[in-house]
């Protein structure tokens, strides 16, 4: 039985030493790739996973296949009620009859389409100035003036944005697939479809801790890298929590990620202790702090700092960071990242978060 005891003791040792060697929170929620918000035409939406491996868009340089786990987001084009586009067609070649009453029943049929026939005859009227077109053109001038241009506006091609470029043209599939957590496998029916936004993929989530030590130097040139890449227009929410003291030397100068005016402020201009970020390796900084929500101007990898003693020594302590890019709370958000001066040095020298 002694024999046993120390073995158990010395077990426990190791299991101590091995948690003593763990490396701070810091992970990548990398998320299913396939995991989407579906935006439909009637303004719901519903999150499910696309379970086909890519999808498929005919583009003037031919069909390309993008696999879902590099797509970001997904604009789709406008799509005509079946059977309609015939008839739409059918009446603009009307426009060019020889029978004035024919051209007048066409013209007519046509802003009874309303908007539904706007994208075909702005088609029908660029080019080269014939009768036709300047017929055209006089039916595309009064539906803006009865419905606005604002509300005929419309994207006539579908548009994918990957990692690291958009591509337009159109997703012939007429269904994409996918699950639901309450209805199982479905067919999406891309016609109904407006935008659809990945959550997963390279630009998942992330949670990691930013340690003033490194990233609140008064070189002002190190920026933490965060792995999380930021789509065009995407939604972005971080939270942030944790202690910073800007004198450990002594005295009560411990901010949090919000920062404390009265504390000072850094060489950048920035407050004190601030958590502050940047979209690219030369992008403009923004103000982060406890929680920020919104949509940044830019698209790009994330980085993120602390803004700096106001006293030029080293930092102690650390923020912990949640990222949730393509977050609903702020989708709700129109107002774009804001754009102050830029952080002396900035775009020099980025290290990961290992």
């Amino acid at each position: 039985m002694n024999r046993v005891v120390p073995s158990i003791i010395a077990l426990a040792l190791v299991g101590i030493s091995i948690q003593a060697d763990d490396p701070p929170a810091v992970r990548k929620v990398p998320g299913v790739p396939g995991a989407a918000e579906v935006r439909f035409a009637d303004g719901s939406t519903v999150r499910m996973e696309l379970t086909q491996a890519e999808v498929e868009i005919t583009t003037r340089y031919g069909k390309l296949n993008v696999p879902i786990g590099d797509i970001r987001r997904i604009e789709i084009g406008f799509r005509y009620p079946e059977g309609m586009q015939a008839k739409i067609d059918a009446a603009i070649g009307k426009i060019s009859a020889s029978d004035v009453n024919e051209r007048e029943r066409a013209a007519k049929e046509l802003k009874g389409y309303g908007a539904i026939a706007y994208p075909a005859l702005r088609r029908a009227a660029a080019g080269t100035q014939t009768d036709t077109s300047t017929r055209v053109l006089a039916i595309v001038r009064k539906l803006e003036e009865k419905v606005g241009i604002e509300k005929l506006k419309g994207r006539d091609q579908d548009v994918i944005h990957a990692t690291e470029f958009a591509l337009t043209g159109r997703i012939e599939s007429p269904t994409l697939k996918g699950r639901t957590t309450y209805f199982g496998e479905v067919a999406v029916q891309v016609s109904e479809v407006r935008t659809i936004r990945f959550l997963g993929g390279n630009g998942g989530e992330a949670e990691l801790v930013i340690d003033a030590a490194k990233f609140a130097a008064t070189t002002q040139d190190v920026w933490l890298d965060t792995e999380v890449d930021l789509a065009d227009g995407a939604a972005l929410e971080i939270i942030a929590a944790g202690q910073v003291d800007l004198w450990p030397m002594g005295g009560n100068y411990k901010v949090g990620p919000d920062a404390m005016p009265r504390q000072g402020t850094s060489q950048d201009g920035n407050p004190s202790g601030m958590l502050v970020g940047r979209i690219g390796e030369r992008g403009t900084t923004f103000q982060i702090g406890a929680r920020f929500s919104g949509t940044p101007a830019d698209a790009g990898r994330l980085y993120l700092r602390i803004a700096c003693s106001p006293w030029n020594n080293a930092s102690s302590g650390s923020y912990t960071v949640k990222i949730h890019p393509n977050s609903e709370d702020a989708g709700s958000s129109t107002t774009p990242v804001p754009r102050p001066k830029k952080i002396k040095g900035e775009g020099s020298k980025v290290e990961d978060k290992k």
